[in-house]
């Protein structure tokens, strides 16, 4: 067997599992959950909700308006809007719900997502916080799902379901939205199996006698489950726990958001990496090696596919390259599409593939460059523009 050809099915091979190997493994080794009770009135938990924001004048107002419409008694329900050093009407805007019970933790100067949440913790009084963005927007029953896999004591991490929103009817939005509805497939049936890797941002949940202090440059929503899991306890994912945000509208936000998780996440892993190999826990690195470490390599199985491809010969891998020639083509194709503002639904799956894929190789160069994303900047948010915050886990 020749070189290219090896070259070519390892690449192959390596990336079906990653998409779909994986899936269907998790998939034949869990058993179908019997759900969750519903909380007893007189067993409803305490409550912090630390919201992060850092310039979100343009949201902040509909977030704290969307939060005080939950569902949740507000005697057992506190709020501290978490503020990193803004310094546009944020802050001011916060202070105008403080009748209503709404409290404002301001860092002065900007520290970063985890060092300011970390400090708002530090605060408050509740038996479970709730870790929020300010551009996510809870369904009215969102807390109290949340909060009711905490009737089993060994639960220490609770993560919600996010549900993007394609407002914008873009293709960059589109995808997003379909790769994150796997991406939520995938969690229920990690949780089942074992216990999640990985939160996301705009809506989980962690039992305060399981905190666990960490390096305050890595990401949250990774490293606090993680951290959790290594303690003891079980992370579990909350489908019926909703939280909707608007999709990346942009190639470029899309890019930017995907090279800063892929760069945080390694640098996250990297961090506890002595602590998680101490557990000796076949399951958890299974999870890890499969759901992270080799989809950070796709971009590079990738290139390794096209350049056996190209090497081998004969009429299967004459259509097998010509297959991927016309994919990136219609990524290519759509991206010049997109700068026209036109929208056809057979480019979104090429484009948005090429473009998570190409940020995931910027990122892994980050993070071997060391780049430091500690503090979020608003460019990769979109302003105002509802994307999500610091570090969802959708890569």
């Amino acid at each position: 067997m020749n070189v290219a050809l090896i070259l070519f099915i390892v690449s192959l091979g390596a990336i079906a599992y990653v998409y779909f190997g994986y899936a269907l493994l998790l998939a034949l080794l869990t058993r179908r959950s019997d759900g969750q009770p519903a909380l007893p009135a007189e067993s409803i938990p305490s409550v912090s909700m630390v919201i992060a924001a850092y310039n979100e004048e343009a949201i902040i107002e509909r977030k704290l308006q969307n939060t005080l419409a939950l569902s949740y008694p507000r005697d057992r329900l506190e709020v501290i809007v978490a503020s990193d050093g803004s310094d546009d009407r944020t802050d001011e805007i916060v202070v105008g719900y403080a009748d209503r019970g709404i409290l404002l933790h301001r860092s002065p100067v900007r520290l970063g997502k985890l060092p300011t949440i970390s400090s708002a913790l530090a605060r408050a009084r509740g038996d479970i916080v709730v870790f929020s963005d300010a551009n996510a927007m809870y369904e009215p029953d969102a807390l109290m799902r949340l909060v009711e896999p905490f009737q089993d004591e060994r639960v220490g991490c609770v993560c919600g379901k996010l549900v993007y929103v394609n407002g914008a009817g873009t293709s960059i939005s589109d995808g997003e939205r379909l790769y994150w509805n796997y991406e939520s497939r995938l969690k229920q049936l990690e949780s089942r199996f074992n216990s999640l890797i990985g939160a996301n941002g705009a809506i989980y949940a962690i039992r305060r006698s399981a905190y666990v202090p960490l390096d305050l440059d890595i990401s949250d929503d990774y490293g606090i489950p993680l951290a959790v899991y290594a303690k003891g306890y079980r992370v579990v994912y909350q489908p019926s726990a909703v939280s909707r945000e608007e999709a990346p509208v942009s190639i470029r936000e899309e890019f930017r958001q995907k090279r800063r998780w892929v760069s945080q996440q390694l640098t996250t892993i990297t961090r506890l990496w002595p602590l998680l190999q101490s557990l000796r826990d076949p399951k958890l690195y299974f999870q890890v090696i499969s759901h992270k470490l080799l989809r950070t390599t796709v971009p590079f199985l990738l290139i390794g596919l096209f350049l056996s491809n190209v090497m081998l010969d004969g009429p299967v891998a004459r259509v097998l390259l010509w297959g991927q020639v016309g994919f990136y083509g219609l990524a290519v194709c759509g991206a010049l599409l997109y700068r026209r503002g036109v929208r056809i639904k057979v480019f979104t799956i090429p484009l948005y593939f090429c473009t998570v894929n190409a940020a995931a190789a910027v990122g892994i160069f980050q993070f071997l460059r060391r780049v430091n994303y500690t503090a979020w900047d608003e460019k990769d948010r979109g302003q105002g523009s509802g994307v999500r915050g610091q570090e969802n886990e959708a890569i």
